[in-house]
């Protein structure tokens, strides 16, 4: 917990002790102290969220790292590892939680009990980010040695073996997000680049346009069509150091330099796109994520050392209706949103009872039918008489007009089949070119 940093005396004779530790101890002289408060005391590194429960691990560069429940606020459990852990992520089970240190190893951690069940070691240098494939079956390592570690995993995530390693980067691996079917990566790195992978063959996608209808599981790298309007103009490419997209598809929140949450639309695809400016922090934002609901954005300070859980409302200021609630929602009206990747919201209810109101219709309206009026008795005779049709009689075609036809009739057929020629002749030219 650290040492006494400060002390504050109430009126019941209640002591308040701060530490040097970030902790906040209530208690009486002569009896005992329980904590109320705990957290780091140093930079925040990184921060993983899990994948069905309000609860995120955190970790710090001096070997601490936290499960806290969100709800509560409370820390669930505290461990201290060898090297600084600067990378983690949660198995899609939630039972498991992998974590990458500045050393260049990485283990896997008991989420129930921080108990550390693997440990590996492939890379010399820094792991900035790692993640599991949605199915759980695979384990990505991006390291400071410009390439990327490709793990299968075996025996729901007790059992891990290296496949390959994707290289092609010319600097350190950032960030880096899996696809919905757990096929291809998308990787940033320290030179602003974005690459493409294709784990089965594990090379490397060449044609970027190939990736466009590509569905991602997250989107935490800080480069791509669907995030570069957050950049703000003449940024540098360090500006920003982490952003997360909500797991509806609807929100994309940063952290940058200057101790600033910027909040935007999701996808972000214009240059220089309005947003919500949060400040908050006292240092630097190192990383933000959304809880698995997406009730609550957090984020972590870099000297402040602090973590702050920013509740996500609506427009009336009320928290917005959690993930479930909007599947049922989706259920009950029994249509889906425009999106398949982005729920209906409440505020679409006008548009949602048409949507509503065609899809019980059960036939196309009739279109209306014209009413003729009766034909009366004096007009039908007239009508039913018949017409005389007047016949024209042509005069008889003199001898030297004849002639003069016939050599017309011939130049017209000679015309017609130069015109033939000619456009066989374009055709041609413009099929050889």
């Amino acid at each position: 917990m650290g040492k006494v940093r400060s002390i504050c005396v109430l009126e019941n004779n209640n002591i308040f002790v701060g530490t040097t530790g970030n902790c906040l101890c209530e208690g009486k002289i002569g009896g005992d102290f329980k904590l109320t408060t705990q957290g780091h005391h140093s930079e925040l590194l990184t921060v993983a969220t899990h994948p069905s429960q309000r609860m995120f691990l955190t970790s710090d560069d001096v070997n601490h790292v936290i499960l806290w429940n969100a709800s509560l606020r409370q820390v669930v459990w505290q461990t201290t590892l060898k090297y600084p852990v600067h990378s983690a992520d949660f198995h899609p089970s939630g039972q498991l939680i992998a974590v990458g240190s500045t050393s260049g190893r990485w283990c896997v951690l008991d989420a129930m009990t921080s108990d550390v069940i693997i440990k590996r070691k492939h890379a010399s240098e820094q792991l900035d980010c790692l993640k599991y494939s949605p199915n759980g079956e695979r384990l990505a390592v991006g390291s400071h040695e410009n390439c990327i570690y490709v793990y299968t995993v075996h025996d729901n995530g007790q059992l891990y073996q290296k496949r390959g390693t994707l290289r092609g980067h010319s600097s350190y691996v950032t960030h880096l997000d899996w696809s919905s079917d757990s096929r291809f990566l998308q990787s940033t790195s320290g030179d602003y680049e974005l690459l493409y992978w294709d784990v089965i063959t594990l090379r490397h996608v060449n044609h970027a346009s190939s990736m466009s209808d590509v569905t991602w599981a997250t989107q935490t790298c800080v480069f791509g069509y669907s995030v570069f309007g957050m950049w703000p103009e003449d940024a540098d490419g360090t500006d920003i150091n982490a952003c997360a997209a909500s797991n509806d598809r609807t929100m994309l929140a940063s952290s940058d330099d200057f101790g600033k949450v910027n909040l935007f639309r999701y996808p972000c695809s214009s240059p220089m796109s309005p947003g919500q400016i949060y400040p908050g922090h006292s240092s630097h934002v190192t990383c933000v994520r959304f809880l698995y609901d997406d009730s609550y954005l957090l984020s972590t300070g870099g000297a402040d050392c602090a973590i702050f859980q920013w509740r996500v409302v609506g427009k009336n200021g009320r928290p917005r209706p959690s993930k479930t609630v909007i599947d049922s929602t989706r259920e009950e009206t029994s249509f889906a949103s425009p999106r398949a990747d982005r729920p209906l919201r409440n505020s679409h209810k006008n548009r949602t009872s048409k949507l509503k109101d065609a899809e019980t219709q059960t036939s196309r309206p009739t279109t209306p039918t014209v009413v003729k009026r009766p034909i009366r008795d004096e007009y039908r005779k007239v009508s039913s008489q018949p017409k005389a049709i007047p016949t024209v009689v042509s005069p008889p075609i003199k001898d030297e007009n004849r002639n003069v036809i016939t050599e017309l009739q011939e130049k017209e057929k000679t015309d017609s089949e130069e015109q033939k020629l000619i456009q066989q002749l374009v055709d041609d030219i413009f099929a050889s070119s």
